[in-house]
């Protein structure tokens, strides 16, 4: 009997055996709140996401040519998004 293999991992590789570019994230929120009239209080807040604006990988090149790793494998294809500010007021009563 035959043995069927469903894996897409070219022959010769194991699982886990490459690593992708490092990821970096750093996510900021400032908030200010103060008295509004008589048991009102507002706050205005500054959110930033991805501060840095690195490029961190959402889709990675893992393509193969022939059995072997492909002349961009590991490259970023698709990145997540870069810088996002975000600003916002709440009013509690």
């Amino acid at each position: 009997m035959a043995t069927v293999s469903f894996s897409r991992r070219p022959r010769g590789t194991k699982r886990n055996q490459f690593t992708g570019p490092a990821t970096f994230n750093l996510d900021l929120r400032a908030e200010k709140s103060f008295r509004v009239g008589s048991g009102m209080d507002a706050s205005l807040l500054v959110e930033g996401f991805n501060v840095t604006n690195a490029k961190n990988p959402r889709l990675i090149d893992a393509s193969y040519v022939s059995g072997a790793p492909g002349a961009t494998f590991g490259d970023v294809l698709v990145p997540l998004p870069g810088r996002e500010l975000q600003l916002g007021a709440r009013l509690r009563f």
